[in-house]
């Protein structure tokens, strides 16, 4: 399972991500899109343990930017498996 909280956020958010044994070793990515569809971060993590996984994002870039209030869209993704969210940053 995949979940936003909080979700509308500010100043960031924590993924909650629920993976079996089968994804532990695995590379669990969240990549962050804009409304245009721009890709604005990628998050990478190793699954180390069956279970949930915490992952906190702060409305910033891959350079390290601030992002404007607005709408986003998260997609995990992990081996066979994807998942989307969406996200609203508020200010």
């Amino acid at each position: 399972s995949f979940a936003a909280a909080p979700n509308p956020f500010n100043p960031s958010t924590a993924f909650h991500v629920t993976l079996p044994q089968a994804y532990v070793g695995e590379e669990l990515r969240i990549d962050i899109y804009n409304v245009l569809g721009q890709k604005v971060r990628t998050i990478v993590r190793t699954v180390d343990a069956a279970g949930m996984m915490v992952i906190l994002w702060d409305a910033t870039t891959d350079e390290g930017e601030n992002l404007p209030a607005g709408t986003y869209l998260a997609v995990v993704s992990c081996k066979d498996m994807t998942m989307k969210i969406k996200l609203a940053y508020l200010k």
